[in-house]
């Protein structure tokens, strides 16, 4: 079993140049499967992994809209 640190930078812009200007939370998935909602900072230790290849995606939510980053 293994712990992954995950850490990034908060996006200050969508995709399309549009500042972002309230809170967002992040969503971490695991091979297109979401393992984690609702995380608060931009940063997240996943424990407990077992040994293998994952593709981890990180997603920020504004409010109640996914946010293209």
């Amino acid at each position: 079993m293994a712990n992954v640190l995950f850490q990034w930078t908060r996006p200050a812009a969508r995709t399309d140049g549009e500042a972002i200007t309230g809170e967002l939370y992040y969503r971490l998935y695991e091979d297109d499967v979401l393992v984690v909602d609702n995380i608060l900072e931009p940063t997240f230790t996943l424990t407990n992994i077992e040994n293998g290849t994952r593709v981890y995606t990180v997603t920020a939510v504004e409010g109640s809209t996914a946010v293209t980053v």
